[in-house]
């Protein structure tokens, strides 16, 4: 008998992974039901050690499945609640959007680095840039979202992005959040914005933030 670890899912990237516990099992228990207890009974009828353990994976399982819930469906849910709302309801500057709260959610309800990975990665979707461009505008409108290296890689990158729309949600971000980190990558990159429409609404957030700067300062 062996030490083996076992999850009700295969290897995947979803956003989010429940981790069950450790089970004791036979080398010759074969089961792919991670719910199947019959190898065990059969096996290990009289074992009290097994029946403890499988009594506290119920109970975790229960209690994962209880704080997981709205996120129970993992990378995909998240990613089709978001669709869902862009189509119900326009993405229009200063109106709040059922999307931000979605995000915000998902953000607070497990506190896991893995949301911000596959919120990062959303925001380059160049098969879908009009998602990817909706996704970062409601970012950007998040307070104090993630660290400050996060949201400073977030923006550095999609301001390099072919794609116009996500260029501009990308710069809408830089103006909300602010900061120095934020105007030294502008500074850097209005010197090769193509549009010469953006670049001198980035040459403005540039000065905005270097006001903002000298205001704080004084």
């Amino acid at each position: 008998m062996h030490r083996d670890y076992r999850t009700p899912v295969r290897s995947t990237d979803s956003v989010f992974v429940l981790i069950y516990p450790a089970v004791l099992r036979s080398q010759s228990w074969i089961s792919d039901d991670p719910y199947d207890s019959s190898g065990w009974d059969m096996s290990h009828a009289a074992s009290p050690d097994i029946v403890e353990l499988q009594e506290e994976h119920k109970i975790i399982v229960q209690k994962s499945q209880s704080r997981w819930a709205i996120l129970d469906q993992g990378r995909l849910r998240l990613r089709n609640l978001l669709y869902a709302a862009f189509e119900a309801e326009p993405l229009e500057d200063g109106i709040d959007h059922p999307a931000e709260d979605i995000i915000g959610n998902a953000i607070r309800s497990t506190g896991s680095d893995r949301v911000f990975d596959w919120l990062y990665r959303a925001c380059f979707d160049v098969e879908h840039p009009t998602f990817s461009a909706s996704v970062l505008r409601c970012l950007g409108r998040q307070i104090s979202l993630g660290t400050k290296s996060w949201r400073t890689k977030l923006v550095r990158k999609a301001l390099t992005m072919d794609d116009v729309e996500i260029r501009d949600a990308a710069l809408h971000a830089a103006e909300f959040w602010g900061g120095s980190e934020m105007r030294d990558i502008l500074k850097v990159r209005v010197q090769t914005e193509p549009l010469s429409w953006l670049r001198d609404y980035m040459q403005d957030v540039i000065e905005d933030l270097g006001q903002r700067g000298c205001s704080w300062r004084g």
